[in-house]
């Protein structure tokens, strides 16, 4: 196979899930700016608000510390800068750890490298198709921010707007490198990817640290973040930290350049042998074992959705203070909940509710890209093989993924209420936190129902095509009550077929159509799946 071949087949399948997330970037941010200029459309009442959020020291130790935040430039950096700088450390260290270490821990490259291709060729290569990738979700969410930018309640410079994205990215490219280095000293992908992020751990609570204890300031000059911290994109931008942040850069691709050459095919320069019993008899039966494959995948959905509710929980009585503070978002609730009695507490579950959907339904569009993944890689022929139907094996598979929703479920409610309760809000009724949490499963359903027909119709892009319904329904969601067709646009939305649930009750009957809808989308699915062929890279 040539090298240039296998550069192609990474652009090919880094490129999409990059503009992907240059998508998910813009839309949390939009989510965070264009609902407090909303809210909050005088100086008078932005003030307050600062005042409000400055004095929650929990909640600065993630954003960074609130400077000018009565200003839509000072809140775009507090609300927006530091978390997508973390979600997109995590997916540059997840990315280049699968190509620098997982493709070679799979055996994939050794035909490559039988040629006249050599390690440190292929490395840089590697590197090439990957930073392309990431250029282009940079365009992506920078033209993005630039149309957000244009709006008259936002007016936000475009030159401020590329150095606020830049900033990002240049984040995103650090750590990616930073994963780059450690799939040349680890011996697997797992092992890389975990170095990477203990790495971005101890760098975040060194900025932490500087950032609430002025004896440890120094501490913001010594971490990375605390260097991304300190250019103060949209503000007053220090252009000088680019500094430290460009001679890292070029220090760690040219240390990973300098290792790549000098270990064994796949060996790295630490060699950990990962030591576990072999557990075979797991194999044997398609129900344990499909657990048992993708039960790495349910812990990160787990993880990332109880987190997010405990984190909420913890801010709830920050968040129905700011509420109470603005009377266009309760309203706005009240509108669509038919009662004026809805409290700012009730408001505020129920947003998190939402963002739990909004969570849920990437996790399952990028389950359709593992379904594709097994495919391809081979990784069903081995159990097809055996007398184990397609029905059977997409079953197993889908039951897998239907425990962890409805284990999501059962744990986001008590979750939330747990961290509110530590947070100092008592006002919050776990049954009704209950409701709201199953009310919130059907939509997830319904994404998992369309994941399994795209699968069946499209299997090479159906995975894409899901993460454009899911960006258009979020879109649509966040945005729709603003739009002249309203009526017709929040209808292919499926975020706004459920109630938001507790500032309104669940209506069951809709959530049973819901049910029902996605019940015949699995059907048809598994038949579609069940008739075509297989297919491979």
């Amino acid at each position: 196979m040539k090298d240039s071949y296998y550069i192609k087949f990474i652009r090919k399948q880094s490129l999409l899930v990059a503009i992907l997330w240059g998508f998910i970037f813009f839309i949390y941010c939009f989510a965070k700016v264009y609902g407090f200029a909303k809210a909050y459309p005088t100086l008078e009442a932005r003030e307050k608000i600062a005042h409000l959020f400055s004095s929650s020291s929990g909640l600065n130790i993630l954003t960074g510390p609130p400077n000018n935040i009565q200003t839509i430039a000072g809140y775009t950096v507090w609300s927006s800068y530091m978390f997508v700088i973390l979600l997109g450390s995590i997916w540059a260290i997840l990315l280049f750890s699968k190509y620098l270490r997982g493709e070679e821990q799979d055996g994939h490259i050794e035909s490559i490298l039988s040629g006249k291709t050599t390690l440190t060729r292929l490395t840089k290569l590697v590197h090439l198709g990957l930073m392309e990738s990431i250029f282009v979700s940079y365009l992506i969410f920078s033209i993005c921010l630039i149309g957000l930018g244009k709006m008259s309640i936002i007016s936000l410079g475009v030159t401020s707007i590329l150095f606020f994205s830049l900033s990002i990215y240049l984040a995103i490219i650090l750590f990616g490198l930073i994963a780059s280095l450690t799939s040349q000293l680890m011996t697997t992908k797992r092992q890389a990817s975990s170095l990477g992020l203990v790495i971005l751990f101890i760098f975040f609570v060194l900025k932490a640290l500087g950032d609430t204890s002025a004896s440890y300031k120094w501490l913001l000059d010594i971490s990375p973040l605390g260097w991304f911290e300190k250019l103060s994109p949209l503000q007053e931008p220090k252009f000088v930290w680019l500094i430290p942040i460009l001679i890292s850069m070029v220090i760690i691709y040219s240390l990973t350049i300098w290792l790549a050459p000098k270990r064994d095919l796949g060996e790295g320069i630490i060699n950990i042998t990962p030591k576990s019993k072999s557990q075979l008899w797991s194999l044997k039966n398609i129900w344990v074992a499909s657990f048992r494959l993708n039960k790495g995948q349910l812990y990160i959905w787990v993880s990332a959705v109880v987190g997010i509710n405990f984190i909420y929980g913890l801010l709830a009585k920050l968040a129905t203070n700011a509420l109470n503070q603005s009377p266009k978002y309760l309203n706005a609730v009240h509108k669509i909940s038919n009662s004026s009695n809805v409290t700012a507490v009730m408001t505020f579950a129920s947003v998190v509710f939402f963002v739990d959907m909004i969570v849920v339904g990437f996790l399952l569009a990028n389950y359709a890209n593992n379904l594709k993944r097994d495919e391809t890689s081979s990784l069903d022929v081995n159990f097809l093989m055996e007398p184990v139907s397609r029905i059977k094996l997409l079953s197993s598979k889908l039951i897998v993924a239907t425990f962890g929703l409805i284990l999501i479920s059962l744990l986001s409610a008590v979750i939330f209420w747990l961290g509110s309760r530590i947070g100092g809000t008592d006002s919050l009724s776990l049954s009704k936190l209950y409701e709201a949490s199953f009310n919130a499963l059907f939509p997830s359903l319904f994404i998992l129902g369309l994941v399994v027909f795209m699968y069946g119709l499209l299997p090479r892009i159906g995975n894409f095509i899901v993460y454009g319904i899911v960006i258009f329904s979020v879109i649509i969601g966040f945005i729709g009550t603003d739009l002249k067709l309203n009526h017709i646009l929040r209808d292919f939305s499926i975020f706004t077929h459920v109630n938001l649930a507790p500032a309104t009750s669940p209506d069951w009957h809709k959530n049973i159509l819901i049910l029902v809808i996605s019940g015949f989308l699995v059907i048809f699915g598994a038949l579609l799946y069940k008739r075509r062929d297989l297919i491979n890279d």
